[in-house]
């Protein structure tokens, strides 16, 4: 098992978010033609889908199927010293 950096996680939902952007800008303005609706559908759906996801997230923190203890690995640290 390894652990993945902060960093990582952002740079992936960073560039995950912005590839849902330029999907739902293409796909509301093949449907309505108007730059205005276009723009107004893609804030509202990507501010509500976030916040979503966050809660999403928060709620599966508490539930416990399917999370294995720590107890099971063993980590390293940088030093290559045993961690917990």
């Amino acid at each position: 098992m390894f652990k993945v950096a902060i960093k990582r996680s952002l740079v992936k939902a960073i560039t995950f978010r912005m590839l849902i952007i330029i999907a739902d800008t293409v796909v509301i303005y093949a449907i309505t033609k108007r730059v205005d609706i276009t723009t107004s559908v893609v804030i509202i759906s990507n501010i509500s889908s976030t916040l979503l996801y966050f809660l999403h997230e928060r709620a599966w923190n508490n539930i416990h199927w399917g999370k294995l203890s720590d107890k099971r690995f063993i980590f390293y640290g940088g030093d290559g010293k045993q961690k917990g």
